[in-house]
């Protein structure tokens, strides 16, 4: 197996080091992507109730009025949009606590910007990366220079 040179990254470790940046961060942004390729089923408030009320629940998610839940096969799962009244939210709630339904109500801020941020950085560190390497190829001068302004005379060496 051939050793890899760190030397052969031009720039040093600096480089290497974004790569491996590049890297984790696009994995981990597949990893997310790959957790909303779940069957999700789409369906509307009433049939939420009468699912619930035929035990067909496992667990529930309560983000201010989006509810995302798993049906008790532990593979499909739904999301419904509940009213954001209060007697509404208290029906649903002692609906779920008479059932037995494992429920967790969590904020609606802070998690997507995170994530949608996570989107963002490989894109952004990939626009930093060619503004890098036109940034040295025009500092380096000479024949390495800005290829774009030379002639084809200059660039094939005739």
């Amino acid at each position: 197996m051939k050793k890899i040179n760190i030397k052969q990254f031009k720039g040093g470790p600096g480089n290497l080091f974004l790569v491996a940046l590049f890297l984790v961060l696009t994995i981990l942004a597949v990893l997310k992507l790959a957790d909303f390729s779940h069957k999700t089923e789409s369906i509307n408030y009433s049939a939420f109730l009468k699912k619930l009320s035929q035990n067909q629940v496992q667990g529930v998610e309560i983000t201010g009025s989006d509810l995302r839940g798993v049906y008790r096969d532990g593979r499909t799962r739904f999301e419904t949009t509940i009213p954001l009244n209060a007697i509404t939210q208290d029906k649903v709630y002692e609906l779920l606590k008479d059932h037995n339904i494992d429920t967790n109500v969590a904020t609606t801020s802070g998690d997507s910007l995170l994530w949608q941020l996570v989107y963002l950085l490989p894109f952004l560190l990939t626009m930093l990366g060619i503004w890098y390497f036109f940034r040295q190829s025009r500092s380096s001068g000479g024949n390495g220079g800005n290829i774009f302004s030379m002639s084809k005379r200059l660039l094939l060496g005739r």
